[in-house]
């Protein structure tokens, strides 16, 4: 795909955003969505940015210009490669689980992923507002996706298989208010624990 190169935009209300230029002149406006408010309580910030990733979901869903569908190539095979240049003993593991884990997906719904929305692509401000930053994965995919990544309580490469049960428990919590702004099929909630 394309290289996305940005600069800061500010709107009337004074939100800063990133216009993104692919080639050929073409541009769009990504606005980072804030993730929690600064205000209330704890629990209320993490409402409020649940609800910001059904947003940005909702928002992105109508989005008109053109984004890259991405395959299995990126939501497993370039995983697979990083575990084999690491010389990880059990690639071919992973790799036929991969597999396995395509077959189960391949057929879910495609729309608006983010990509790599995870605590790292999360800016807090000095205002105690967060954001959602680093666009550059943003595709068509599968939605359900984001909310998978930012629920993963496993420490990703170093699989903790402990936290699997912590990381259900954290997307129980978000997708009531998830659902609030975009919409999941069931098949695509099921997808996570199957």
């Amino acid at each position: 795909s394309e290289p996305v190169s940005g600069h800061p935009h500010h709107t009337d209300e004074d939100r800063c955003s990133l216009c993104a230029r692919r080639g050929a002149g073409r541009s769009a406006y990504f606005y980072p969505v804030p993730l929690y408010g600064g205000y209330g309580a704890r629990s209320r910030r993490r409402r409020r940015g649940r609800r910001a990733i059904g947003r940005l979901h909702r928002i992105m869903r109508d989005y008109p210009g053109g984004l890259p569908e991405r395959d299995k190539h990126f939501f497993i095979d370039r995983y697979i490669q990083i575990l084999q240049k690491q010389r990880c003993s059990q690639w071919e593991a992973f790799r036929d689980y991969g597999d396995e884990v395509w077959e189960k997906v391949k057929n879910l719904p495609r729309g608006y992923c983010h990509g790599d929305l995870y605590d790292g692509n999360i800016l807090k401000t000095p205002d105690g507002r967060f954001y959602v930053l680093d666009f550059d994965t943003t595709c068509i995919g599968f939605p359900m996706y984001d909310p998978t990544l930012i629920c993963n309580m496993t420490q990703y490469f170093e699989y903790n298989e402990r936290n699997y049960e912590r990381s259900k428990k954290v997307l129980s919590r978000f997708l009531p208010e998830y659902l609030k702004f975009n919409t999941l099929s069931q098949a695509e909630i099921d997808a996570y624990c199957d």
